[in-house]
């Protein structure tokens, strides 16, 4: 799956970060905000952003369990990513949360982003 926010120039709304734009959904695990996985394994992960203020802090979560990745940048205009492998029970779910500060969420290709799929 892959999602993007672009609905927004800058995005300040802690919590769990919608995304309006599932260019890639295969198997429809993914409803924008979470991914439930649909069998046991290893996943990769990845998200990417683009800092608007100072301490821009994002992670991505097991709900109900562990940061399973996670990024703080202390400069504005910042390009930050993170690729991670986790080990998932079936129906497990997987969110992204902004902690603090804002990210570019525009029309243009460095806006949020992230995805996953299965591995093995």
């Amino acid at each position: 799956f892959r999602g993007r926010k672009t609905n927004g120039s800058n995005y300040q709304t802690v919590g769990v970060i919608a995304c309006n734009v599932i260019p890639l959904n295969t198997g429809g695990a993914f409803d924008g905000t979470t991914f439930t996985v649909p069998r046991q394994g290893h996943y990769e992960f990845f998200a990417v952003t683009h800092s608007t203020t100072t301490q821009c802090r994002w992670r991505i979560e097991v709900v109900g369990g562990d940061v399973i990745a996670a990024r703080y940048t202390d400069q504005p205009a910042t390009s930050t990513s993170v690729t991670t492998v986790a080990l998932l029970a079936a129906g497990q779910q997987v969110q992204c949360r902004l902690v603090s500060g804002s990210f570019w969420a525009g029309y243009h290709d460095n806006s949020w982003m992230w995805g996953g799929h299965w591995v093995g």
